[in-house]
């Protein structure tokens, strides 16, 4: 799951102050028999989440989480060579981090989710 955020610098403070009063978070998932566990169910529930499934078979209404894989896959999984699933694992744990915090978005102008919220906390203090 991602977590869906506004992609528009011009709503940016208001994005920020709405998320700060959400009180319940909305994963947005397919029909995988992942997400569809009763294990995944009630970790989901008993971490505040809602979930919100997607129609079958219709990968374009969860676009965000589609091009993660891409991503994933294209600068982070297909670039290594494997030698066990330890290796793969402590990768893949490092990529998300990598993503996350330090690798630029062009949804966010060309700059790292780090830098776009505090860009969005600095444009909230200074409209205040």
């Amino acid at each position: 799951m991602v977590p869906e955020y506004s992609k528009k610098a011009g709503r940016c403070s208001r994005r920020y102050r709405e998320e700060r009063e959400v009180q319940v978070l909305v994963g947005i998932i397919d029909n995988g028999s992942q997400y569809t566990s009763n294990a995944f169910r009630r970790s989901m529930s008993v971490l505040g989440l809602k979930l919100e499934h997607i129609a079958v078979n219709t990968p374009e209404q969860n676009g965000h989480i589609e091009s993660f894989h891409k991503t994933l896959n294209k600068e982070y999984v297909w670039t290594m060579d494997f030698q066990d699933y330890q290796q793969a694992e402590a990768a893949i744990k490092e990529a998300f981090l990598d993503y996350n915090q330090h690798r630029i978005h062009s949804s966010l102008r060309y700059l790292t989710p780090y830098e776009s919220v505090a860009k969005c906390k600095a444009q909230v203090i200074n409209s205040a």
